[in-house]
């Protein structure tokens, strides 16, 4: 009796193991390159990819890896740059309007900082640093 009383237990640890190991993967699902449409204010749309981390922070682009935003004051999808604060900001100039190359954009731009609306409220900067630095094999754009 004893004996299966201690099977029974090391079963339930590895069962309460492999639980939570595969939530931890669930919850830290990684997306590359999923197709999207973004409409922008005006009706067009957009044919966009969608890659990050979830949950967290997702970046929009186009299938050339040029990254777009939500500009806040117009509400369109705008190229975007890094700004002086390491911040992902709006060019202002709408995706379906201008192309990027033309305007000396670099592709495969990511922020190196998160304003606090970009992510969920339970995502934490070091969370999206770690996965910054996993799929961008350390380089900074």
């Amino acid at each position: 009796m004893k004996l299966n009383m201690k099977a029974i237990k090391i079963k339930s640890v590895l069962l309460i193991m492999i639980c939570l190991i595969t939530s931890i993967e669930l919850y830290s699902t990684n997306f590359e390159n999923i197709p999207s449409k973004l409409k922008q204010p005006n009706g067009t749309v957009i044919e966009a990819f969608y890659t990050g981390y979830d949950p967290g922070y997702i970046r929009y682009h186009d299938k050339n890896d040029f990254t777009m935003v939500k500009d806040r004051q117009t509400g369109f999808f705008c190229w975007a740059y890094i700004d002086s604060d390491g911040y992902l900001a709006s060019t202002g100039l709408a995706v379906h309007l201008y192309n990027p190359k033309d305007l000396g954009l670099e592709p495969g731009v990511y922020p190196k900082r998160l304003r606090e609306d970009e992510v969920k409220k339970d995502t934490r900067q070091q969370d999206f640093e770690r996965w910054l630095q996993e799929n961008t094999k350390g380089e900074k754009k």
